[in-house]
């Protein structure tokens, strides 16, 4: 392995960290490295190859979730990126009229340890501008320092135009068996924490409409949102380009954080986010009749 192969990777690792991304192994292999990189729920596996004629190729091997494979890809291309989709150049036609209108999204689903947080918040056509000069957007985006800063700040200047639900894993385990009954039940039961904290918000605030990222059947989460919100109901693929549902991701992911850290201190275990092979090594490091108290038992 030659020094312009180093200063090769090394500039490809430089340009990943410009989108968050942190090394977190990397392993050497004939003509070439495998790096995996991880960073708030978004998980990257590359190759690099090298040849005698010092050639360079990168190959990327995954990219979990699927719809930032181009973005990863202009990034390691170098390629100029377009920005990231402000709220204004979002369904613009649909949203031009809207003068309030609220957004909902979860954090802690793909994580095996710690909870499962609903987040609901609403905003105002006037307090936009704000939100973007604070840097929301979406929180698979930001390291976990940046989420805790936008977070508390959207706490703090934006009280009660939110609302969220934390299920601890002890319950989230029940509740998972509940409506797990008859068929698999936690697409189900997110339909249903959005629908509460949905409902709660629109109780207070009679915004226009609700944004809520596509995570199952349309059918079935209009089943439970409609039942207590009369606001145009949107559902859509990558809802968190919206800055109102990039809010709620914040907030959300805020909290998954907070009680992680919290489950850390209470059971002196520094668990770990995500579900990575490291993730599933540690599980089996752990007391299994502890396990119910710090994981969704339903993962494999």
């Amino acid at each position: 392995m030659n020094y312009l192969f180093l200063k090769y990777k090394a500039n490809i690792i430089e340009r990943l960290n410009g989108l968050n991304l942190v090394l977190d192994n990397c392993k050497e292999i004939n003509y070439g490295e495998q790096l995996n990189f991880y960073s708030n729920g978004l998980e990257l596996k590359i190759t690099l190859y090298y040849n005698k004629k010092n050639q360079f190729k990168c190959i990327i091997n995954k990219v979990t979730p699927e719809s930032f494979k181009a973005r990863i890809e202009a990034t390691i291309l170098g390629r100029p990126l377009q920005p990231l989709e402000e709220l204004a150049e979002i369904n613009k036609e649909e949203k031009r009229d809207w003068d309030f209108w609220a957004g909902s999204d979860e954090s802690g689903k793909g994580d095996y340890f710690g909870p499962l947080v609903v987040a609901a918040f609403a905003c105002k056509k006037e307090d936009i501008q704000r939100l973007t000069k604070y840097g929301i957007k979406d929180s698979k985006l930001l390291t976990d320092d940046m989420i805790v800063m936008l977070a508390e700040k959207i706490l703090l200047e934006f009280k009660g135009y939110y609302q969220y639900t934390v299920l601890m894993p002890e319950r989230y385990n029940r509740l998972y068996q509940k409506f797990s009954e008859n068929k698999p039940g936690l697409n189900e039961m997110l339909a249903w924490l959005h629908s509460r904290v949905i409902s709660d918000l629109y109780q207070k605030h009679k915004f226009q409409s609700v944004t809520i990222d596509k995570f199952a059947d349309e059918k079935l989460i209009r089943y439970y949102v409609s039942k207590t919100c009369d606001a145009e109901l949107k559902i859509v693929t990558k809802a968190e380009s919206d800055i109102v549902v990039a809010a709620a991701s914040i907030i959300a992911r805020y909290l998954y954080v907070k009680k992680m850290d919290e489950l850390s201190m209470i059971f002196k275990i520094r668990l770990l986010k995500g579900a990575s092979l490291k993730v599933k090594e540690q599980k089996k490091s752990i007391n299994p009749e502890l396990l119910p108290f710090l994981a969704k038992m339903h993962f494999k």
